[in-house]
């Protein structure tokens, strides 16, 4: 269902996702997927591992990573 948003909410969002993109800007590209699939689409790390064909542990490994990286943007 569509909902209705003031024009300076759709700014922050953007602005948010901008600043979203760049922090993962750095990542592989399989550690960047396996993130987006964890926290955009909700998937647990069982059925990433399922979709992408690899093991639970390289799911959470690659989760680490990102989060890792994400954090230590954030910090600095």
């Amino acid at each position: 269902e569509a909902v209705d948003i003031s024009p300076d909410t759709r700014l922050q969002i953007i602005e948010t996702l901008v600043v979203i993109d760049r922090l993962l800007d750095g990542l592989g590209i399989r550690t960047r997927e396996i993130f987006l699939m964890a926290q955009l689409d909700g998937l647990s790390y069982v059925e990433i591992a399922r979709r992408l064909g690899v093991s639970v542990t390289t799911v959470k490994k690659h989760a680490v990573r990102a989060l890792t990286h994400c954090l230590l943007l954030v910090e600095d």
